[in-house]
């Protein structure tokens, strides 16, 4: 009887916690964050609801308004505009939709960090076939993402996460330089 009690209140404190990162997730409406992929590039996220993001890395920069998605190449002094995608497949949806509505099962808990592991619901997202999250206990803030996506996995070291910063409206606009050749693609 003992044992099954203390099943039962492990049961109901790891419940807790699942429940806790769900609802902090909810009250995400934006987020920064520096990564590190796993072949040692560096990238600087800003993301907000409604498919907004801009995704700086060293030889490429995206940025999504979420009616429009811009690449923008500086090296080749081009720029290829399309329309946004239903879904980006990325990390920016992950943390402010996903979560919400996945299931969450915490794996292990290590000092201040709890592993996560988010499954899709039936009928959820196509794309989407799992992340392991690595979770700072104290916010909740993550500091490494496994991703398993249609397209294959991918891994991040996350940094200096922000949850909810004021992100100006022009964080999410793009004005292709002069001497930039645009190409328009699916418009």
């Amino acid at each position: 009887m003992r044992y099954a009690l203390a099943s039962l209140l492990l049961m109901m404190v790891a419940l807790g916690s699942e429940s806790a990162i769900r609802q902090h997730y909810s009250r995400l409406q934006s987020f920064s964050a520096e990564l590190l992929n796993a072949e040692g590039q560096r990238f600087r996220l800003l993301a907000a609801r409604g498919k907004r993001f801009r995704l700086e890395a060293p030889e490429y920069l995206l940025v999504c308004d979420g009616t429009t998605l811009w690449s923008y190449y500086p090296a080749r002094r081009q720029a290829l505009r399309s329309h946004a995608p239903d879904h980006t497949g990325e990390l920016e949806e992950l943390l402010l939709q996903l979560l919400q509505r996945a299931e969450l099962r915490i794996l292990r808990r290590s000092g201040d960090t709890v592993e996560l592991r988010v499954e899709p619901l039936h009928g959820g997202a196509e794309w989407f076939q799992g992340a392991l999250l690595w979770l700072r206990r104290s916010d909740w803030a993550p500091l490494r993402v496994e991703l398993s996506t249609a397209m294959g996995p991918q891994r991040w070291q996350v940094r200096n996460f922000r949850a909810n910063p004021a992100l100006s409206p022009d964080t999410f606009r793009f004005r292709p330089p002069p001497g930039t050749e645009v190409l328009e693609l699916g418009q």
